[in-house]
């Protein structure tokens, strides 16, 4: 962090002190309250304003220091247009006064007063700003209705991207007018809109130009036809239209987003949203352009129907210093915090981010989609964010000087796939650091085949100049670590385990021939394949160039149910030779990795107690002293936390460097360890 980024931070610190303890040293406050007026003088608490509409008005006539409070509890509809800026010393700060709940800033329309339409759908006039993307049925995000309610039909031919044919297509419903959604690739799902259809063949206006798969899947949405699920919906323009059979619609709560942004900053510099939630955005939550220096803390971001927070730039101004803090953002239908190359040392930091892009079709097309944080911008801090659940990549980030570290990444890629936990490319330098990445889910359906495929940490093509250094990645469903067609890159201290293919995987393939693996260095990582379907390094080049990939030592390669086939080499993939090598073998294959170890001990066949009551209960185990590891009995224990986590233990364990622990043991913050257990051969 640079000497300017710490000074930012420290500031807005002491200026959100120094609000709560004495909002008068702040200039003038302003006070809204849902029971106040508009006709009011706004200086009191006693005397608060009303609408965003008087907010607008009044803070075009703000001055650096003012600041801007809402009531605890209350809920206001529409937009906050921000129009001034404050200064370095004297910011203008939209927060809240009083007690209780945060205060909402609200873009959703509750609907009642249904129009019963037959067959179970029920319709209301409704007035958007663009069609909603962002449903609720009972607070839960629900998406349009969809043909078929569930997965995918299969594309058999295409034009371009303009059509597709599918010869089970039934010839009614028309589908005019409608919006396809087609699985273009592995990590791309399009929204196109339909133009017609001739027989089995759908004709669409392509809104990114990818050209569509064979074999590839496509469902249809946005159509009146589609209604027949509880909750889906469809909105025509002017009638929004939602089915619930035999369901009484007074009995359920129905919240459509008919403001696009909740928060507009274009040009303004020197604004502190603190403590304020927003919820129900179509698009975007807040929607920076060309603002520097705004900061975002202890704020809550619910419900958006494309992104929370999106950073533009119209190449006038930069909007550097950005900082998103101690702010929750949930359910956001495309990406959470999407900035483009006009946002540099912004920061992102002790934030949680959950439920981004977890339903298909219902982000945007093209790449980039379905993301928790998108960054493209040089000297970017990303740290201690908890990333759940997300459609695709929980963090994408290429700048240079970028650095992402500490954070906890939980369950990933469940909509697209082919991407990772964390995932980069280019020549920039970059920094991964200690980050704790699990559960990378893989989403094949609506492919053409193959297995699901999401890694942990993910240098794509042309990817150079990165540190992947002490992290930990687990139960992904491809590679722990994923180097494609990358090179100058450093593999240090990490810990990969039970990822489903492979813990480390170097590729280099026909997408950039003129892109090797070469000068990497890969030191002191474990690398632990715990099932026998699983590989601790796999390998594989177009050519016979493997032993030009860099150095390596001092590692360990685990495979403790079969260590004579722990690495895989593949040259003249993927069709050439591939052959399953012990470390002794690759040692010899490859001239490097002298001082590296395997499993504790060799795999043998042993009898255990209960060959009595059962003769075929012969098991695979490992043998160490007078004892045995335990295969079916791992534990891996991880620590995403800031503190140290003491780990109890009720019987001996070993790790993979044989050490012995018998009581407990302590884990620091965002590491892990992976402990086999020891049983007495008696």
């Amino acid at each position: 962090m640079n000497k300017s980024t710490k000074e930012i931070i420290n500031r807005n610190i002491i200026i959100i002190f120094l609000f709560a303890i004495s909002p008068s040293a702040l200039a003038i406050n302003y006070y809204f309250s849902t029971t106040g007026s508009d006709s009011a003088d706004g200086h009191s608490t006693s005397t608060p304003w009303r609408t965003l509409t008087k907010f607008n008005t009044e803070f075009a006539r703000l001055n650096p220091g003012d600041s801007v409070l809402f009531k605890r509890g209350d809920t206001f509809y529409g937009t906050l247009l921000i129009s001034r800026s404050g200064t370095a010393s004297r910011p203008i700060v939209i927060g809240a006064y009083g007690t209780g709940a945060k205060p909402v800033i609200n873009g959703f329309t509750t609907l009642s007063s249904w129009t019963d339409e037959g067959n179970g759908i029920y319709s209301k006039t409704l007035i958007c700003e663009s069609d909603p993307n962002m449903v609720t049925v009972n607070g839960v995000n629900t998406p349009m209705g969809r043909w078929p309610n569930k997965g995918w039909m299969t594309i058999d031919s295409h034009q371009g991207h303009t059509s597709i044919t599918d010869a089970e297509l039934p010839f009614s419903p028309d589908w005019t007018g409608a919006e396809v959604a087609i699985r273009v690739s592995h990590w791309i799902i399009d929204r196109n809109r339909i133009v017609n259809r001739t027989g089995t063949t759908l004709n669409y206006t392509s809104f990114s130009g990818n050209e569509a798969s064979d074999g590839y899947g496509y469902f249809i949405q946005d159509a009146l036809e589609t209604l027949d699920l509880f909750g889906e919906w469809y909105y025509n323009g002017t009638t929004f239209y939602m089915y619930f059979g035999g369901e009484n619609p007074d009995d359920h709560i129905i919240k459509v987003s008919s403001i696009d942004d909740l928060v507009r900053i274009q040009n303004g510099s020197y604004i502190i949203f603190h403590q304020i939630s927003l919820t129900g955005a179509n698009s975007k939550a807040i929607n920076l352009q060309s603002s520097s220096h705004i900061t975002i803390q202890y704020c809550n971001i619910d419900l958006s129907g494309a992104d929370a927070i999106s950073g533009g730039t119209n190449r006038v101004r930069v909007s550097d210093f950005l900082i998103i803090d101690n702010t929750s953002i949930n359910h956001s239908n495309n990406n959470a915090i999407v900035l483009d190359s006009g946002f540099p040392n912004a920061i992102v930091r002790k934030n949680t981010i959950q439920n981004t892009g977890i339903i298909p079709g219902m982000g945007g097309s093209g790449v980039d989609k379905y993301t928790a944080i998108l960054i493209r911008s040089d000297g970017i801090i990303i740290e201690y964010n908890n990333i759940i659940n997300t459609g695709y990549i929980p963090v994408a980030f290429y700048g240079e000087g970028s650095i992402v570290k500490n954070n906890f990444i939980n369950n990933f890629c469940s909509v697209k796939d082919d991407g990772g936990g964390i995932y980069t490319n280019g020549t920039a330098y970059k920094e991964i650091i200690k980050n704790i990445i699990i559960n990378g889910i893989g989403a094949s359906a609506g492919t053409a085949g193959g297995r699901d495929n999401a890694n942990g940490i993910y240098i794509d093509d042309g990817g150079t100049n990165t540190l992947i250094s002490d992290n930990t990645i687990a139960h992904c469903s491809r590679a722990g670590i994923y180097l494609h067609n990358a090179h100058e890159n450093q593999i240090k201290n990490n810990t990969c385990y039970n990822n489903s293919y492979s813990q480390l995987l170097l590729v280099h393939d026909n997408n950039y021939p003129d892109d090797p693996i070469r000068n990497i260095t890969i030191n002191d990582n474990i690398l632990f394949a715990k099932e026998v379907t699983e590989y601790a390094f796999v390998f594989a080049t177009r050519v016979d160039d493997i032993d030009l990939f860099g150095t390596a030592d001092n590692n360990y390669y685990a495979r403790p149910m079969d260590d004579e086939k722990t690495i895989v080499t593949w040259t003249f993939a993927w069709g050439g030779v591939l052959v399953y090598r012990s470390l002794a073998d690759w040692q010899s294959y490859s001239g490097q990795d002298a001082n590296s170890n395997k499993s504790p001990s060799s795999v043998v066949d042993v009898y255990d107690n209960r060959i009595e009551q059962n003769p075929k209960s012969i098991e695979k185990v490992v043998t160490i002293d007078d004892a045995y590891i335990d295969i079916d009995n791992i534990r891996f224990e991880y620590n995403a936390s800031g503190e140290n986590r003491v780990v109890l233990l009720d019987e001996p364990y070993i790790n993979i460097k044989g050490v012995k622990f018998t009581h407990s043991f302590t884990l620091s913050p965002y590491t892990s360890m992976i402990l086999m257990r020891l049983c007495n051969l008696n």
